[in-house]
């Protein structure tokens, strides 16, 4: 009996270990991918800016204050379409990437995670966890993680993936959804980039 507990929890140390590296793996890509992205939209606007530069030069010493000013205002405009236009392109793949994880194998380990964890902030009071309408699949498995969930619902505000969950005995709330991570990743973007005037 003892040799089949021990083996039962080998098996559930691989099984753990195997997520935790597939969820390394997946994270180290999202980096490498949102690395070469933002390298690329500042050379891009780099170029742009430097382009911008030169055209304005030119016509300042060549056209009057009032003319120079609108096509300025318009090359800003133009600059900063052409910033969003590269950001956007940046979100787009990270939304991608995020949305097949959540196809992929790692994501119920990732659910699973994310929902123990948050199990032990809050101290076995209990807890109500939040999932899109796709991963009420993984309900049992989510309850089986402590007695202190007492309930998986469906929240249509969750659209990518992850889950939170409400201690309403602590009044507090734990998010741990793609579209929150995504929300910091796009705030840090923004911060890093470069691409702000």
């Amino acid at each position: 009996m003892a040799a089949m507990d021990a083996k039962g929890n080998a098996f559930l140390k691989a099984i753990n270990e195997a997520s935790l590296e597939q969820r390394a793996a997946m994270i180290a890509s999202l980096d490498e991918l949102k690395q070469q992205q933002l390298s690329e939209a500042r050379n891009e606007a780099e170029i742009k800016y430097e382009e911008y530069l030169k055209t304005e030069t030119a016509k300042l010493s060549s056209e009057d204050g009032v003319e120079s000013a609108k096509r300025g205002a318009e090359l800003k405009r133009q600059v900063i379409q052409a910033r969003s236009e590269i950001a956007d392109r940046v979100f787009y793949a990270v939304l991608s990437r995020l949305r097949d994880f959540t196809e992929s194998g790692g994501y119920k380990d990732f659910l699973l995670n994310s929902a123990k964890a948050m199990t032990e902030k809050c101290g076995g009071e209990k807890l109500q966890i939040f999932v899109r309408k796709q991963d009420l699949k993984f309900e049992q498995e989510i309850k089986a993680l402590s007695s202190s969930i007492v309930s998986v619902n469906e929240d249509s505000s969750v659209t990518i993936g992850g889950l939170y969950g409400i201690c309403e005995s602590k009044s507090i709330k734990l998010d741990d959804t793609l579209e929150s991570r995504f929300e910091e990743e796009k705030n840090r973007f923004y911060e890093t980039s470069g691409l702000t005037l």
